[in-house]
């Protein structure tokens, strides 16, 4: 199977990984929504024409495609120890918990993670002790509530802040 297909026009901007069944936007480098969504993010922020994004937006149609906006999208996750997905960005200091799989972007979520989620848990080291810190994250997503991922497990020295 191969890893990346990109567009026949403009292949340096748009790319669907069939490993992911994700289109991603590589200057932006984040996921869109599947058809007319791919169109207008060109039009929108690329500044392109009506009927160039459009003719880009339709040699995915017969792709299948998972959409950030679907309110019920399962991603196909890599594994933590996989290499990062292409073209999206990769955030080298992430949190990880050490009690389940869960990984973020900042302290404060690890923080509001482990109150919520491990409450129950009786630990004899302060908090900051127990997190993983300069964890590998990726999102396919950029909002509010995007879903990070672990990548590159092993490789960046994700390791308890002893």
């Amino acid at each position: 199977m191969q890893l990346i297909e990109h567009s026949h026009q403009h292949a340096d901007i748009i790319s669907y990984l069939p490993k992911y069944e994700v289109v991603v936007c590589t200057e932006c480098r984040y996921v869109l929504n599947k058809s007319p969504s791919i169109g207008r993010h060109l039009i929108s922020t690329h500044f392109w024409s009506k009927a160039e994004a459009t003719a880009v937006d339709q040699q995915f149609n017969d792709k299948a495609i998972r959409s950030p906006n679907h309110p019920n999208c399962t991603w196909i996750l890599p594994k933590p120890d996989d290499p990062p997905i292409p073209y999206l960005s990769i955030h080298e200091n992430g949190f990880g918990c050490h009690l389940c799989q869960f990984v973020c972007r900042s302290k404060q979520t690890i923080t509001n993670h482990y109150s919520i989620r491990h409450r129950e848990a009786i630990h004899r080291k302060p908090l900051r002790e127990l997190y993983r810190q300069k964890v590998s994250v990726q999102s396919f997503t950029n909002g509010a509530n995007n879903q990070c991922f672990e990548v590159n497990r092993g490789k960046n020295d994700a390791k308890p802040n002893h």
